[in-house]
């Protein structure tokens, strides 16, 4: 019998199924027009770097660096790269499974996190949303799992936490209970997250949100506890991380890529953070890394 495999399948909850990971990929795409198409699998699409169009039958979709969207299975869509654009991407595509086991169900998930039982309700067939972090970390470590080919269990466990934090993501951007104050900060937050290797001012901010920037600033420390530049300066050592942990980039590179224009000033302020300097922090988690397989 053939399954389908959509998320909001009911059989998924009532019986003893789990995810499993199809395939996935990174690709460089430039100048591409992609026919529409559809498979069993859901995927979500991330972009890393650049800008592309994602079209569904019912609406079109722009996506820059941070964004992901997810498409449910069997929801026809196509891929747009513009002519002067260029888009680096990240796909993941998963579909359910009987569990061998009866351990780690969605069924299970889904009783016990709130979050994903509102998505489930919702029964978006996409889902685009920016993502504050949680969504690309997990991403990487499923992939590093699997090239790996570690046991299955770790990988249940990780596209666990995916779903999780995309539900969260979800609830969070979607809630209407959010003060007129709180929407201004979400938007503030959004635009950190997809300029944070820019010169950023919060001038910039407070002009693209349409708001004074006084107002803004206090609001923003309010909401958050920190004020606008120490936020951004987490995303940014967030993503500095995430690079020293799954790339050899050099030192030098990643500061220019996460928009600190001295390797100096960002050897400095990481240090400042995390007790280490960039190198070692990379040199500590390379060491753990290896242990941990041994």
């Amino acid at each position: 019998m053939k399954l389908h495999h959509s998320l909001y399948n009911p059989m998924w909850i009532e019986d003893n199924y789990q995810l499993e990971v199809r395939s996935y990929y990174y690709r460089h795409w430039k100048q591409f027009d992609m026919k529409f198409h559809k498979h069993d699998e859901i995927e979500i699409m991330y972009v890393i770097k650049g800008r592309c169009t994602i079209r569904t039958e019912e609406q079109k979709y722009i996506l820059k660096k941070g964004d992901f969207i997810l498409l449910d299975a069997n929801v026809p869509h196509a891929l747009i790269v513009d002519e002067e654009e260029t888009c680096r991407m990240l796909n993941i595509e998963f579909r359910f499974i009987k569990s061998v086991t009866g351990y780690l169900t969605f069924g299970e998930l889904v009783s016990q996190v709130k979050s994903v039982r509102i998505m489930l309700e919702m029964k978006k067939s996409h889902i685009q949303l920016i993502d504050t972090g949680e969504v690309y970390n997990d991403l990487h470590k499923i992939i590093n799992e699997l090239n790996q080919n570690k046991e299955n269990l770790m990988i249940q466990i990780l596209l666990m936490q995916l779903i999780i934090d995309v539900s969260r993501q979800l609830v969070h951007f979607t809630d209407q209970s959010i003060s007129s104050k709180n929407k201004y900060v979400k938007k503030a937050i959004e635009y950190l997250y997809h300029h944070y290797d820019c010169d950023i001012k919060v001038s910039h901010i407070a002009e693209s949100i349409n708001i004074h920037e006084g107002y803004l600033y206090r609001i923003f420390k309010q909401s958050t506890g920190k004020t606008i530049m120490n936020y951004l300066m987490e995303i940014r050592l967030d993503k500095a991380k995430l690079m020293l942990e799954n790339t050899d980039v050099s030192i030098t590179d990643i500061a220019e890529y996460i928009g600190i224009n001295s390797r100096q000033y960002f050897t400095y302020i990481f240090k400042r953070y995390y007790k280490l300097t960039p190198s070692n922090y990379r040199n500590n988690f390379t060491t753990s890394r290896k242990n941990k397989r041994v």
